[in-house]
């Protein structure tokens, strides 16, 4: 699966070392199979490299002699802690989430504190008995040891991976004139023909979303379409002085906000922007689709980059989630909607797309008269008006 949305992202380097990662696990299990029958064969292989502050952990895990499944995941780790330590709690966080398919053994590069007891818990939750054990020598020593290289593999390519975003940010605080881009906001409009407005304000902060900080609304003074007074109100909402009272709100005030579209875009939402009374007004900037340009109220002249930088991949990293963020929300708020039409007797699919069409919402249809309401959808108002 990693392999495959891998090559569909185009990371061709990465699934090509994914590839070849598998390749030399099943050459070693395929020895592995002479010595015994592929039915006895089911391990999970485990191994990890460890930081001052995280362990890179990678898992293959091998059933009926073939393996099955590659995992890499990062674990947080307190401040202090030993190897047996750690061995057992990646052990309980990994498999107390697991509902089948167990192994017969584990094997790891270290042996976790309590190892018997660990065994006892394991084997209980499979219905089985699982064996713990540290490889010594053997074919099950170098599946050990290609593990290990794995993780270490993966935290090299991580560690890169952080370096190019704190180059990225750098940079573009150079390329925008601002002394940092510690917090960044996107915000996006989604809307199904001028219906279900919503908007989207999404969070990277030091260049990785942050998630908790992502909000949704729901565009009140806008009728029809116009996704740049959409976006004009959302952001008044979030920078309004009111909203700022409140220290939480002020505290997180970004250093830069993101929007799709060109210059005459941008302007327009300055022009709302403008007007928040604030002492320090979040830059606002905007990316074109297009070209992907990048426009900045201060240069006359739009910046370009190449498509390849990893300055404008930050960028349009922030953009699409915004846009991923808008359309799962207004999916969501109209299929509820008319889940909810569905409920009214005599009113369909169709009258209920007409109804939000016509009003926004089933609430605000249900709250016109009914001379307006037969506008619309013709007799089947009173049913509305019954409701």
């Amino acid at each position: 699966q990693r392999m495959e949305a891998a090559a569909v992202a185009k990371k061709f380097e990465e699934a090509l070392k994914l590839r070849e990662q598998l390749a030399a696990l099943d050459i070693i299990v395929a020895k592995q199979k002479v010595a015994q029958p592929d039915e006895l064969i089911s391990q999970d292989i485990w191994g990890w490299l460890i930081t001052a502050e995280q362990a890179v952990v990678t898992i293959s895990k091998i059933r009926a002699g073939k393996v099955i499944d590659y995992q890499t995941f990062v674990l947080r780790l307190p401040m202090e802690i030993n190897l047996d330590e750690f061995a057992a709690d990646a052990l309980m966080s990994v498999y107390s989430a697991t509902l089948d398919n167990w192994p017969k053994e584990i094997l790891l590069p270290h042996l976790p504190k309590d190892p018997a007891v660990l065994e006892g818990w394991l084997s209980n939750l499979a219905g089985h008995t699982i064996k713990i054990s540290v490889p010594q020598r053997g074919i099950k020593k170098r599946l050990s040891l290609l593990m290990q290289k794995n993780a270490a593999e993966q935290a090299s390519a991580k560690v890169g991976a952080n370096l190019q975003i704190k180059t990225a940010i750098t940079r573009l605080q150079q390329l925008l004139g601002v002394k940092q881009l510690k917090r960044m906001e996107a915000y996006d409009i989604s809307h199904l023909g001028g219906t279900y407005t919503v908007g989207s304000m999404v969070v990277f902060v030091n260049g990785k979303p942050f998630k908790s900080g992502y909000r949704r609304f729901r565009i009140k003074t806008v009728r029809g379409i116009d996704d740049y007074a959409s976006l004009g109100e959302m952001i008044y909402r979030r920078l309004q002085p009111k909203r700022l009272a409140d220290l939480r709100f002020a505290a997180n005030l970004p250093d830069a906000i993101l929007i799709d579209g060109g210059k005459g875009q941008l302007n327009t939402i300055l022009r709302q922007t403008n007007k928040i009374n604030i002492v320090r007004l979040p830059l606002i900037i905007s990316l074109a689709k297009r070209e992907e340009e990048i426009f900045v109220p201060t240069q006359a002249q739009p910046i370009k980059l190449s498509l390849s930088s990893p300055e404008l991949q930050l960028l349009q990293r922030l953009r699409d989630e915004a846009h991923r963020f808008a359309i799962t929300y207004q999916t969501a708020l109209r299929t509820r909607q008319l889940k909810e039409g569905s409920k009214i007797k005599g009113i369909g699919t169709s009258t209920s797309k007409k109804l939000i069409k016509a009003f926004g919402s089933l609430r605000a249809a249900r709250a016109a008269s009914l001379s307006e309401l037969e506008k619309v959808i013709g007799q089947k108002a009173k049913l509305i008006k019954n409701s």
